[in-house]
């Protein structure tokens, strides 16, 4: 198996550790009380309770309806969407996941599509209610495990910067084809954002930095990209090695082999990966972008300023209490939740035991949910 080599970390690799913990903080505490279904129940699940996906559908999209119900125009204004993206957006909440209703104005039954009225379905009240308070129930959280004043000071280092980059998005948005961020037109979340917000909106602003006009998006090179950039690896390897799901793991090497970056092998009787030629080339781009991003922020933000938010974030991911990770403490799940089942076990305990060596270093959020490593 690759190992890693105990280099500096990039500044985005810090920010993206501390975010999926965050949200992943943030979704074992809504799994925990909040009804809902999984695969997990199989043919028991109670269809009329919302299907269990991440904070970042929140985010992105259901915090823009409000209890007395949103039209499908505003909501489209306030979530920045397109007709298109509205659409895709409203088959998974409505019909998909159960946590919207749509009906059509009392006094305009046969309106427009856009008058109609989007109100939280009868499951998708509790929902709604408890992702409004999580956040902040997270962050206060962390200032009781990692001190207030860190945490603190954290919010205002994340403010600084993103303020000066003029950085605003609520949340990482779906990732397009080949994973890429994109950019973001979302609304921001009004002061004082969530914290998750705050990490978001510096990871966005290094995506579209770096991406613009290169192969790689920062979820690709950053992760599996990264993991075989210097052997070749067994594709069973790539899980531990990128914290990333198997999903995301499979959709990457789809992307690489369709740009003939990668060749397929085997080590011994398992499948495997490495870079070819156009590989190493690419993923020599994608440092020397992804590295140029932290020099242009010292320049932009301060010097200073950067290495307060890097001393503040890797204190927040290593810190423990003797062999205990604190980040880690946060990262276990209900006992009868779905990364505490067996074909997830062993990926949450390694989030768990060292989430500064195995959580992604860049976030995935794919469209089945949000959920931050791509599951």
């Amino acid at each position: 198996m690759g190992s890693r080599t105990d280099v500096v970390k990039p500044l985005t690799a810090l920010l993206s550790q501390a975010f999926v913990a965050f949200a992943i903080e943030c979704d074992n505490a809504f799994e925990e009380r909040v009804p809902h279904r999984t695969t997990l129940e199989g043919d028991t699940a109670d269809e009329h309770l919302p299907w269990l996906t991440s904070i970042g559908m929140w985010a992105l999209y259901l915090r823009h309806i409000d209890d007395d119900g949103t039209t499908t125009r505003e909501f489209a204004r306030r979530a920045g969407l397109s007709k298109e993206a509205v659409r895709n957006v409203l088959v998974r909440a409505i019909r998909w996941w159960g946590y919207l209703d749509i009906v059509p104005p009392r006094d305009e039954p046969s309106s427009e599509k856009a008058s109609w009225v989007l109100r939280a379905s009868m499951g998708g009240r509790a929902a709604l209610s408890a992702w409004r308070t999580l956040a902040e129930e997270i962050e206060c959280r962390w200032k009781g495990r990692f001190g207030s004043s860190e945490i603190t000071a954290l919010r205002a280092a994340l403010e600084r910067a993103g303020d000066r980059l003029r950085a605003f998005a609520p949340y990482l948005p779906v990732g397009g084809y080949g994973m890429r961020v994109g950019a973001d037109r979302s609304a921001p979340f009004d002061t004082p954002s969530p914290l998750y917000a705050l990490l978001a909106r510096l990871l966005v602003a290094a995506a579209e930095s770096v991406e613009n006009d290169l192969t790689l998006s920062m979820a690709i090179g950053d992760n599996v990209v990264r993991a075989i950039a210097r052997e070749e690896l067994p594709i069973r390897d790539l899980l531990a090695e990128t914290g990333v799901s198997q999903r995301a793991i499979a959709s990457s090497i789809t992307f690489l082999a369709a740009k003939k970056l990668i060749a397929q092998t085997r080590r011994g009787r398992s499948p495997a990966i490495a870079l070819n030629d156009s590989g190493v080339e690419a993923w020599s781009a994608f440092e020397r972008r992804r590295d140029a991003v932290e020099n242009d922020w010292r320049e932009r933000v301060g010097v200073s300023e950067i290495a307060k938010l890097r001393g503040l974030l890797e204190y927040i991911i290593d810190s423990c209490d003797g062999v205990v990770s604190l980040l880690g403490t946060g990262l276990i799940p209900p006992s009868n939740g779905w990364r505490a089942a067996s074909e997830y076990r062993r990926q949450t305990e390694a989030f768990v035991t060292n989430p500064g060596r195995n959580l992604p270093q860049f976030p995935v959020i794919a469209h089945r949910g949000a959920w931050p490593d791509g599951s």
